[in-house]
């Protein structure tokens, strides 16, 4: 892996930072001239119940193993790294089905895939 370098504010005090990157992990995060233009760096957030996303559902089966790629990308777009699918209450073979499927999908994610697991009544 490549050293990378972002450049942004930091989403607590607003003040300029550069974060290096060695090897896929923070190395170094260190002051920079002020720039009211720069974007916020922040962590990712988690969410721990997704029942969907974007008009694409995961208790609406059947659904593509595909589907968990198209949450995943439409999430990282609002800042969310990690995610569970959600499937509601429903019949034990229903709810058996739908989190089958989510499994099936999860080598299928995009690389630094986020969906983790799934949660379920």
């Amino acid at each position: 892996m490549s050293e990378t370098s972002l450049k942004g504010r930091d989403y607590r005090t607003g003040k300029a930072i550069e974060v290096r990157t060695e090897q896929g992990l923070i190395g170094q995060i260190l002051p920079l001239q002020g720039d009211p233009h720069l974007p916020l760096i922040a962590p990712g957030l988690v969410d721990l119940q997704v029942n969907g996303f974007g008009g694409l559902d995961f208790n609406h089966f059947p659904f593509s193993v595909g589907m968990v790629d198209q949450v995943t990308r439409l999430l990282w777009q609002q800042g969310v790294t990690t995610y569970m699918p959600t499937v509601i209450t429903a019949s034990d073979l229903a709810i058996e089905k739908r989190r089958g499927q989510a499994g099936r999908s999860l080598p299928h994610q995009p690389e630094g895939g986020s969906c983790r697991g799934g949660h379920s009544p």
